[in-house]
């Protein structure tokens, strides 16, 4: 009988190595996991990753109605469209996050005639989360977290019948992390210059809710004639719930249990989801949900146009703010990056928010606008003012599951952290002292651990580090065909070391992504990749400024909406915003 292992909470405390049996390879750089010893994830396929991401869409839409009719009931008078835009991010992770939990135990007890499992004497309902973000930050990287959730799935499976399922009960101890709340003075300070914000925020045609590049904030301001002024506080959720949010834990049921679902097909694993919701659902949908309306009804500000980046994803303030106050029609989400894939982390969410999102590349869809990319507006790039090393940026695979993505979908397919031992042997000794690691977030642990033995400490740069040294660096190594990317290729020679099966790009870039690989921007191969950087080291700028080459990465960017003229950029934004705003007086 196989000891069927989840995380590496469970596995500290079971013994019988010989026996385990691993749900995915979360320790695979500390423990060398063997790969027939770790149960087949389907997602390593990046053909059974699409064709489930668009299951799974179906499942969000059926659940978003149910939760959010429950969640209507619950807080009445609030509409249930509300709720269906509201928790729709959370939807997306909890469905995507259990349904890889799922599929993996449903394998398990395909192939295995009998398994057992530790079984902690855990309270599951304390799992709650206060918001999306936190809830992201636990299906990511709490060993804690993502026990609880196989622990619940193999119970639903033994409640149902499934008598090849065996605990092995056990009593441990956990500690639950204090959070820390404003203290009375910073309350105060807070809903000061929280209606501070107010008055000035009240005479603003244009809002912004964050600021993607300060050159381009300035210049809508003094179009409008605004005060460049710049809101802090008004929508900061992190410092809103820890004023306000209430602690305690979550034992009510939101979702009712006579619930009858007429006309509706559900099968086993929504079951599960609609049985497991009331534990899971985050609190500021639920006994907090006041605390937000209340506050969010004493915002009156009435701007013309919204604009936001990225920053309205996790804010539960703004987001209910939008919903409440019917500020979907001034709206307006500009996208944050130059994501160029087939799937869209977080689906059509952001093309429903609000009223247009204004994209990089052109899609055909009724709500949005390519207009040029202002991330990088007024920033000059000195091609010729570099030092000597070289960056290399990671794709960030983390510990656990969250939701559907393209990348690497295990650490055994984590080409970018595993080509760094090919690099150290295929550079050159004068190469890779100067080679740099840069991560945009905090590397976990198992990571560090394989990472400290092949690279030097200090040459692993802290957080998004990265973007302070770019444009002096040398040469830039990024293996992932996202946002870091294009930033690097704008100001840096560039290369693109990648798996190419892994990112399934959208139809239009097939033939630029052939000029790319032809010009040796792109790599499959990181020792191709390794030999070409040592030939050009001397002087990257001679390959970089190749006819051909400055040609193919030209004609890659075009496909961005990427521009250099400072003042068509902002004559295009403006005469926009302003017909937008004349359409609205009408």
């Amino acid at each position: 009988m196989k000891v069927f292992i989840a995380t590496s909470f469970d596995n500290k405390y079971t013994k019988n190595s010989k026996k385990k049996i691993y749900a995915t390879d979360f320790d695979f750089y500390k423990k060398n996991f063997s790969k027939n010893k770790i149960i087949k994830n389907d997602w390593e396929n990046s053909q059974l990753l699409q064709k489930d991401f668009i299951k799974l869409n179906k499942v969000i839409k059926k659940l978003e109605n149910i939760f959010s009719n429950q969640l209507s009931k619950l807080h009445k008078n609030t509409e249930t469209s509300i709720f269906k835009k509201i928790t729709h991010v959370w939807l997306i992770h909890y469905v995507h996050s259990y349904y890889f939990k799922w599929k993996i135990i449903d394998k398990l007890l395909k192939q295995e005639k009998k398994i057992l499992f530790t079984e902690f004497d855990l309270d599951t309902s304390k799992v709650n989360t206060i918001d999306t973000k936190e809830y992201l930050l636990n299906l990511r990287s709490s060993d804690y977290h993502n026990y609880i959730g196989y622990l619940k799935i193999l119970k639903h499976f033994k409640n149902n019948g499934n008598t090849n399922i065996l605990f092995s009960k056990k009593k441990v101890k956990t500690v639950s992390k204090k959070k820390n709340n404003l203290s009375s003075k910073n309350k105060f300070l807070f809903l000061l210059l929280v209606s501070i914000e107010k008055i000035f925020l009240n005479f603003k045609k244009v809002f912004f809710l964050e600021s993607q590049n300060k050159f381009f904030f300035l210049g809508i301001n003094k179009f409008f004639n605004q005060v460049p002024f710049k809101s802090n506080n008004l929508f900061n959720w992190n410092k809103f719930k820890k004023l306000q949010i209430n602690k305690k834990t979550n034992t009510k049921n939101y979702l009712e249990k006579n619930t009858h679902f007429k006309n509706v097909k559900i099968d086993e694993f929504e079951k599960f989801l609609i049985k497991n919701f009331n534990e899971e659902i985050p609190t500021c949908y639920t006994t907090d949900f006041e605390n937000l309306r209340n506050y969010v009804n004493k915002i009156d500000i009435k701007p013309k146009i919204i604009l936001t980046f990225f920053g309205h994803v996790y804010n539960e303030l703004f987001k209910l703010w939008i919903m409440l106050k019917k500020r979907k029609k001034n709206l307006y989400i500009i996208e944050h990056g130059g994501h160029h894939q087939k799937i869209r982390t977080i689906g059509d969410y952001e093309f429903e928010f609000g009223k247009k999102f204004v994209s990089w590349i052109k899609y055909d869809n009724r709500n949005t606008v390519s207009l040029p990319v202002i991330n990088y507006y007024k920033k000059n790039y000195n091609l010729e003012k570099n030092k000597n090393f070289l960056i290399y940026l990671p794709i960030q695979k983390h510990k656990y599951i969250s939701r559907i993505n393209h990348g690497p979908q295990s650490n055994f397919q984590n080409y970018s952290l595993n080509n760094i031992e090919i690099f150290k042997k295929s550079l050159s000794r004068e190469i890779f002292k100067n080679f740099l690691y840069a991560s945009k977030q905090e590397i976990d642990s198992n990571q560090k651990y394989y990472l400290n033995k092949l690279i030097n400490k200090r040459n692993i740069l802290k957080p998004l580090q990265f973007r302070n040294i770019l444009s002096t660096c040398k040469l830039v190594i990024c293996s992932y065909p996202q946002t870091a990317f294009v930033d690097s290729i704008m100001q840096k020679p560039t290369i693109l070391v990648y798996r190419k099966n892994l990112w399934p790009n959208r139809s239009e870039f097939k033939n630029v992504y052939n000029l790319l690989k032809k010009n040796k921007i792109i790599f499959e191969d990181a020792k191709k990749a390794s030999i070409h950087v040592n030939k050009i080291w001397k002087d990257p700028l001679i390959w970089w400024m190749n006819t051909e080459v400055k040609s193919a990465r030209e004609l890659f960017l075009k496909k961005f909406n990427l521009i250099n003229d400072e003042e068509k950029i902002i004559r295009n934004w403006t005469t926009f915003l302003k017909s937008e705003i004349n359409i609205k007086n009408l």
